[in-house]
């Protein structure tokens, strides 16, 4: 997917994060992300109030290590340096294959098609 490829691609200059985002779109999102978007939706309220309901959940989760993966609130895979307790793999085909595997709506995501 776009997002994880965009992830992948700050980690893989993780030094130079946040610095590195506008660069890390143009190269894996094939101009679905719109840089001035981004920047739009980083400097709003509710980027703040997403950002902050997010450190809750981090603080109610435990989680302690970045990067934490919950899935139904429950710890998936953890990646702290490598992965660890990561039970059904921790690429990003199976991280695919476990949100498709939980995921009890009605309208499934086309990549829940295309992966299981």
């Amino acid at each position: 997917s776009t997002f994880l490829q965009y992830l992948q691609c700050q980690t893989e200059t993780y030094r130079t994060i946040p610095d590195n985002g506008e660069q890390c779109a143009n190269e894996t999102s094939n101009n679905l992300i719109k840089w001035s978007d981004v920047e739009l939706c980083v400097t709003s309220e509710k980027s703040n109030e997403l950002f902050h309901n997010s450190l809750k959940q981090t603080r109610l989760a435990s989680a302690r290590k970045s990067c934490t993966i919950h899935l139904n609130k429950e710890s998936w895979c953890i990646h702290d340096g490598s992965w660890k307790n990561c039970a059904e793999g921790h690429d990003e085909i199976s991280f695919i294959k476990a949100i498709c595997s939980r995921y009890n709506g009605t309208d499934k995501p086309i990549e829940c098609e295309t992966f299981i």
